[in-house]
């Protein structure tokens, strides 16, 4: 971008209203960007940079190796005259985190000081957006938690990117496309994006938009009610090798290559999305297994499933069952940073208020053994209370679960596709988990990390593994309150075994 000549491409012209310093009037300008080749090269007509900022499709995702470029990519695609000239225009980077919105704002900045003939205004919170003389604007905006996405309900976003693609939730993609469309027919609407082979949407990307999708044009189409509609995809494949920025800088690429675990280097210098362990649950699909919460009826099996956590998250999720076996995760109580007594309430108060249960108790909360767990690394009091004798004192009575990783993984498993259902928006760990852990490199039968890798979330996972097997187990009431636990709830005691003080224990 740089040199108005008209001989050179759409990527080097002025816009039309352009503010052009006096000192550069009547003089060609430098040129500071080009795709495919450093400014000072002669210009590239044949790269992968190019072939992403020329592609004529509905849709475009470029995807490969870190280091490509591709953040830049997606705010030079923007950053066209019929699109900042155009008063109506609107374009929208997405992050998924708020934080990382910081990076891609950051270059934005810095390519618009070097274009300052643009005479973009920025405009920080809560707008984000660069506005240009005619009106048009570029933002910047994320969607942290699932239900994030529908406060851009009506929006009429002409060009919508996603920065790392493979961030995001499936539906959290599926609603922001709804709001593609442009204000003005003489815009095009299209939607532009990044990704890279991990991260927690990979399995949904890969199989939307990597799998049986060489590098180059498709049609996507579906069928409703007899008509067929139809959209264009182009897929761009690039690597570091690719960007001319850093294709020949030994550093950055040693640091590539010398990752030591060999399917991550290949999935971050080659962009070989078959590198890694596939998804786990690649049959999750979060668009129909999300559903609108709903009153559970009486005759339904109702349990939960709790993992203690400890000095991560404790997780505890009601669901149930109902006469067909299909299996719904009505919702999670997810928490960290809590004293085991804040937590016994916080749990206790998530069963009873629960509105599409009516507060009725599960037949048994199914609970990580950690729970009975004393006097080991996994002692929490000094009183030699366990989390169970205090969840029995606040009248929370903790059941063993079946622990049986495999088992409990596969019968999980046995619910995809189609008899598992999730209440929308009460859930999100366990959406965020399901679609985001890999299977185990070494156990295709295990998640990755077997439960021990404090890099690897699971926590929401595994209490819906307990509940979901405290589902096809035997019934067992919880147990009836006695004297002792009502005046253990009074006082604030326990006698240690879940059922309450008793005297002399002070």
């Amino acid at each position: 971008m740089g040199n108005p000549s008209p001989s050179s491409s759409f990527l080097h012209r002025l816009p039309s209203n352009a503010i052009v310093p006096e000192g550069l009037k009547g003089k060609p300008l430098k040129t500071i960007w080009q795709p495919d080749a450093l400014p000072d090269e002669p210009e590239v007509y044949t790269g992968r940079q190019r072939e992403f900022l020329i592609a004529q499709e509905d849709w475009c995702g470029i995807d490969g190796g870190k280091g490509s470029g591709k953040t830049d990519l997606l705010i030079m695609n923007a950053l066209r005259p019929e699109n900042v000239n155009n008063p109506r225009w609107l374009g929208v980077i997405f992050r998924r985190e708020y934080k990382r919105l910081a990076e891609p704002i950051a270059r934005a900045q810095y390519w618009l000081r070097q274009l300052s003939y643009y005479g973009a205004t920025w405009r920080g919170a809560p707008n984000y957006e660069f506005v240009f003389p005619s009106g048009a604007r570029l933002a910047f905006h994320n969607c942290e938690r699932l239900g994030d996405e529908e406060q851009y309900q009506g929006w009429q976003i002409s060009t919508l990117m996603f920065d790392q693609l493979e961030e995001f939730l499936e539906p959290q993609f599926n609603y922001l496309v709804m709001q593609n469309r442009p204000a003005d027919a003489s815009l095009k609407a299209t939607v532009r994006w990044t990704a890279n082979p991990w991260g927690v949407g990979r399995t949904w990307v890969k199989r939307r938009f990597i799998d049986n999708k060489p590098a180059g044009k498709h049609t996507l189409t579906v069928k409703v009610d007899g008509k067929t509609y139809v959209k264009t995809y182009r897929r761009v494949f690039a690597t570091v090798f690719d960007n001319p920025a850093l294709r020949n800088n030994q550093d950055y690429l040693a640091t590539l290559a010398m990752e030591s675990n060999e399917a991550l280097r290949r999935a971050m210098m080659e962009g070989d999305w078959d590198a890694q362990p596939g998804g786990f649950f690649e049959q999750f699909d979060a668009g129909a297994s999300l559903i609108e919460p709903f009153e559970i009826p009486l005759e339904w099996r109702l349990v939960a499933g709790l993992d203690p956590g400890w000095a991560e998250p404790l997780s505890c999720s009601l669901m149930a069952r109902d006469l067909n076996g299909n299996v719904y995760i009505i919702s999670t109580y997810y928490q960290g940073k809590r004293s085991p007594e804040a937590h016994a309430v916080g749990v206790k108060e998530h069963i009873t208020h629960c509105p599409f249960t009516r507060g009725r108790q599960p037949e048994t909360i199914a609970s990580g053994h950690d729970a009975w767990a004393k006097k080991d690394r996994y002692a929490i009091r000094a009183d030699d209370r366990t989390l169970n004798d205090i969840f029995s004192a606040e009248g929370v009575y903790l059941e063993r679960a079946t622990l049986d990783r495999h088992h409990g993984w596969a019968a999980l498993k046995s619910l995809l596709p189609g008899k598992l259902f999730i209440f929308k928006h009460l859930n999100n760990p366990v959406v965020e988990q399901m679609a985001g852990v890999m299977t185990d490199e070494n156990d295709i039968n295990d998640i990755q990390g077997h439960g021990n890798d404090a890099s690897v979330e699971d926590h929401a996972l595994d209490c819906v593994r307990y509940g979901n097997m405290a589902l096809y187990s035997v019934a067992q009431p919880p147990p009836t309150p006695t004297w002792e636990d009502e005046w253990a709830k009074a006082i604030g005691k326990g006698n240690g075994n879940g059922h309450g003080w008793q005297p002399g224990r002070g």
